[in-house]
């Protein structure tokens, strides 16, 4: 047991009137009380879901819905209502599990209210696109549900229908798409009152294999050059031409080709460092990147010209206004002025620092 001692509470500042006879005083009265807490018991403290039986869920594969995350109530699932509603002690939380007489026998969850979720640490063996086949039962058509993978909603709302009881199990499907690697799935209800079993996950086919030989071809002025070799395997439909601004991302798509080209350039500012990796997409979903990066330093180029210029007279002054260009990143602005409107205007009045644009 850990003890915390000496916490210090004070109270706001009293108002009182001191004499009923006279205007209006404060004063402010301090009182100080010294608290010993005892923490009872670690497991009052929240901590992150963990996979339950220690080993995540391989996917392609099962999750059992009574396989949740350990972690207990606002870590690994979300009930409404305390206490197990149904029979089963397979667990034991509040989550509302029962024996189930599907296929394979076994345990299903229900009394489901929307709002409540259930988490399940997978690993994903490979990238590519999965069907989820959700088996589920219900005797009202009130139930939806969506799966998230690491809080992002891949599924939509899924409608349960009225499969005629609460034990008359039919599946539903989604195709996802995946990446490799451990995360986390979260079951989320939207709808209440259906019963459900579990996820059968199966891979659809393979994401294409990682292009190979990314190298940079050429620098240009603000220009990056790359080209690739084709990957090995999954014949790929397209490819995925990511950017960073450091070795170790993150990269963000920004730009594609079509397959077999194999070849692509990057419009960037230059005078800085960029990264690049590529990735190969199929029906079955995106390829791992491609390993290692490479990275080039393309030449600064001139900025363009500045666009949009107005003049607004004043009284013995002239006040100017433009807008930036598209390209260049330029670092000052140089104002010329001439007395007759074809130039020459050689007479540099002044600079203004980017990104101001007016003078």
């Amino acid at each position: 047991m850990n003890s915390i001692a000496n916490i210090k509470l004070s109270t706001a500042p009293l108002i009182r009137r001191v004499n009923p006879m006279i205007p209006w005083r404060f004063s402010c009265v301090l009182r100080t009380l010294t608290l010993s807490l005892v923490l009872l018991a670690s497991g009052s403290i929240s901590h992150a879901s963990t996979p339950y039986g220690g080993t995540p869920i391989a996917i392609p594969g099962t999750i059992e819905a009574e396989g949740y995350d350990n972690g207990g109530e606002g870590d690994a699932y979300h009930d409404s209502v305390p206490g197990n509603s149904g029979p089963s002690t397979v667990r034991s939380d509040d989550v509302d599990i029962e024996a189930c007489t599907d296929t394979g026998g076994g345990y299903n969850v229900g009394w489901t209210v929307a709002g409540e979720w259930l988490k399940y640490t997978v690993n994903v063996v490979s990238n590519g696109n999965y069907t989820i086949t959700s088996r589920v039962a219900s005797e009202t058509s009130t139930g939806a549900f969506r799966i998230e993978v690491d809080g992002v909603d891949v599924t939509g709302s899924v409608p349960v229908p009225d499969t005629g009881n609460w034990q008359a199990w039919q599946p539903i499907t989604s195709v996802v798409a995946l990446s490799a690697g451990e995360q986390v799935i979260r079951l989320v209800i939207e709808g209440n009152d259906f019963n459900i079993n579990r996820f059968d996950i199966t891979l659809n086919g393979p994401a294409p294999a990682a292009p190979t030989g990314l190298q940079v071809d050429s620098l240009g002025v603000n220009t990056v050059n790359l080209s690739w070799t084709a990957s090995a395997s999954g014949s790929p439909t397209s490819y995925n031409v990511k950017r960073a601004t450091s070795s170790g991302g993150p990269y963000t798509t920004v730009g594609a080709t079509t397959a077999p080209t194999v070849t692509f350039t990057d419009s960037v500012t230059g005078g800085a460092t960029y990264y690049y990796v590529v990735s190969a997409v199929n029906g079955n979903g995106e390829g791992a990147d491609s390993s290692p990066f490479v990275s080039a330093t393309p030449t600064l180029g001139v900025p363009n010209a500045p666009t949009g210029l107005e003049a607004n007279p004043g009284n013995n002054q002239v006040v100017l206004n433009w807008t930036a260009p598209a390209a260049g990143s330029p670092a000052s602005y140089n104002v010329k002025r001439s007395t007759v409107s074809g130039g020459p205007y050689t007479n540099l009045i002044g600079t203004t620092t980017a990104p101001a644009t007016s003078y």
